[in-house]
């Protein structure tokens, strides 16, 4: 009886069993990455209601066109004359788009396409490319473009609205902060409040931050700092359609696309304030770029410009503040800040202890710009730049970029390590408007 049990057991195993964790393992590894790409496409509705030229109009951050092609935006660029399409488009896939305009008596214009997948793609299978659509051969008044392999279905062109149409010189903002993609359900709610204010004690106008997800707790400091006008979300939900990594290098760090699509929302916010900022401020979420000697942004800036007049762009050292290291004096240790803070938040004001520099190790860097001075960057540099934009890096004694995360040298002593008070300058305006939003958004405890 035993062993016709066993034999029967053995017989189940090998015919369902054995065939289901094989069929999962090929869902898993074959299958399911094209179903998340494919399937997630037609449920997009939300995303293109307004009909464009017999197509749809894309409204919501990132648009799908097929399994290996994303649109982002569209600007028209006066550096090549041409439309610049910016996408996340499989690498390994052919070029063979073209361009569809949609013109103001809604016919439609084909014209030819050339994608440029940026070099800084750091090995992922997805990079971020600019597809440049050269224009219709007669001005018909496009306002629309899409991008596609085929035009035999209309219905199925996703159309992105051109921006940049006119070229500006009377600038709406001075500064811009760009910052990379919230995501993880970002809840460092402290942290992020302080670095908005320092922005706006700096001389931020208007800070852009492309969305993917955050916390409860951080939706309502988003929708503050948004009613008051300082903040500008874009909506970033490139997990609907790729698995981002969490690293910066490929295959160390698995996924589709290097760190959820940063380089491509960095680009996007360059071209969006093209003629709307005179400088644009590239950081992270974790990140301070600050002046040294200087009160704010505008008084460094117009230092800079006497310095180096044939400057246009300025890259800015980044120094590391390590998390587990605060000021043994609890200087401004804040108790109502103490009881909000949850998980990897932090007060900025504890943390004054910076690893020293290393000038063997790559830094880094972050910068100011000038957008209209560059086509393409990076996160650390500048890619592409008219030859006669001059681009400077600024000594630490001028500028800083305060980088709070974990330890780049976790064998320094507290010894070992730079005291660097250089906020605390900061203390009485930053303490009072943080203090502010608190009250205004009702976060005073972890909820």
């Amino acid at each position: 009886m035993k062993n016709r049990f066993l034999k029967l057991l053995a017989s189940v195993i090998v015919i369902c069993i054995i065939p289901a964790l094989v069929y999962n393992r090929y869902m898993q590894w074959v299958i399911r990455p094209q179903m998340k790409l494919i399937d997630q496409s037609p449920n997009r509705s939300h995303q293109s209601q307004r009909k464009v030229c017999g197509g749809s109009l894309a409204n919501k951050g990132i648009t799908w066109v097929d399994v290996d092609l994303c649109l982002i935006s569209a600007y028209f660029d006066y550096f090549v004359k041409k439309t610049r399409v910016m996408g996340i488009k499989n690498r390994s896939r052919g070029s063979n788009f073209q361009c569809i305009f949609c013109c103001s008596n809604s016919t439609l214009q084909h014209t030819t396409a050339e994608a440029v997948v940026h070099s800084d793609h750091f090995d992922f299978p997805y990079g971020h490319t600019d597809i440049l659509c050269s224009q219709p051969t007669n001005d018909c008044g496009s306002a629309y473009v899409s991008v596609n392999d085929s035009s035999s279905n209309v219905k199925s062109l996703h159309f992105l609205e051109i921006k940049n149409i006119q070229e500006k010189h009377n600038m709406e903002y001075t500064f811009v902060v760009c910052i990379s993609p919230m995501f993880d359900n970002y809840d460092k709610v402290i942290q992020f409040i302080q670095h908005v204010e320092m922005y706006k004690i700096l001389g931020a106008q208007k800070i852009v931050i492309y969305l993917t997800n955050s916390s409860s707790r951080m939706e309502k400091v988003l929708d503050h700092y948004s009613r008051s006008g300082i903040l500008e979300l874009v909506q970033w939900p490139i997990e609907s359609y790729f698995t981002p990594s969490h690293g910066w290098k490929f295959p160390d760090h698995p996924g589709d696309i290097h760190y959820f699509g940063q380089i491509a929302a960095l680009n996007d916010c360059v071209y969006r304030n093209k003629y709307k900022a005179q400088y644009v401020v590239i950081n992270d979420l974790d990140e301070i770029a600050f002046p040294v000697q200087h009160e704010n942004w505008a008084q460094l800036l117009e230092y800079l410009k006497v310095t180096y007049p044939k400057a246009n762009n300025f890259m800015i050292r980044s120094h590391v503040f390590p998390e587990y290291m605060t000021d043994e004096n609890n200087t401004f240790k804040m108790k109502n800040w103490d009881v909000v803070m949850k998980g990897k938040d932090l007060n900025i004001l504890e943390h004054i202890y910076r690893e020293p520099d290393r000038s063997w190790v790559f830094n880094p860097m972050k910068m100011i710009v000038s957008p209209q001075s560059i086509q393409h960057t990076s996160i650390h540099q500048i890619l592409i730049s008219p030859p006669d934009k001059e681009t400077i890096t600024l000594d630490s004694n001028i500028a800083r970029l305060c980088h709070f995360r974990k330890p780049e040298q976790p064998e320094l002593k507290k010894s070992d390590l730079i005291k660097d008070t250089s906020f605390w300058k900061y203390n009485v305006s930053l303490i009072e408007n943080v203090n502010e939003v608190l009250q205004k958004t009702g976060i005073s405890v972890r909820q």
